[in-house]
């Protein structure tokens, strides 16, 4: 496993996860709008739905604040990343940034606005609060 992490660089990898699994959430539910023969907005009426579609809208971004960050915040970006997918119970994702954390340098970041961190930090937020919702929907 060591050798493959060497290979591949697991950042590029969680890059192309964030990508690709929002868009499988997205096809789930126009299958189960389909299946259930209501319209979308319907679908997003009911709780559950409404929040994986929103928590599947943040993995975008997700993945744009992961490239746009260096150094230093993108090492706290991941650590709050970490604790995101761990409330959202997604295990291989919480797999992946913990091995993009160990991955990742602890330089500074050259020119890089507070804002960018700021603004990822709270995407991330939202995301807690989303995965939140939903689990205690679940309940």
């Amino acid at each position: 496993m060591l050798h493959t992490l060497k290979r591949y660089n697991p950042i590029t990898i969680l890059q192309g996860y964030w990508l690709v699994s929002p868009l499988v959430i997205l096809l789930y539910l126009y299958l189960t709008t389909l299946n259930l023969h209501i319209s979308f907005t319907e679908l997003l009426n009911q709780a559950p739905f409404a929040f994986i579609f929103l928590n599947a809208c943040i993995a975008f971004t997700q993945s744009y604040w992961l490239k746009i960050l260096q150094g230093k915040n993108q090492k706290r970006y991941l650590s709050l990343a970490l604790i995101q997918q761990l409330v959202s119970l997604n295990v291989l994702g919480a797999s992946l940034v913990f091995l993009s954390l160990k991955r990742t340098s602890s330089e500074t970041s050259s020119k890089q606005p507070k804002a960018f961190f700021l603004l990822g930090s709270f995407v991330l937020c939202l995301s807690i609060l989303v995965s939140s919702l939903l689990l205690l929907q679940a309940f």
